[in-house]
């Protein structure tokens, strides 16, 4: 499984950072709160 970190300019000038999955099932999208990290769902990655 490949995981790859994507980045997006928003039109604020922020920087929003992602992981993706390529893959056939359904899109999940999964949020984080303030000061945590999208590497607390890691774990989440090879159950779905």
């Amino acid at each position: 499984m490949t995981i790859n970190i994507k980045t997006a300019l928003l039109p604020s000038g922020e920087t929003l950072s992602y992981r993706e999955r390529a893959g056939t099932e359904p899109c999940m999208l999964l949020i984080h709160g303030n000061m945590a990290s999208s590497e607390l769902w890691e774990p989440l990655f090879g159950t779905f």
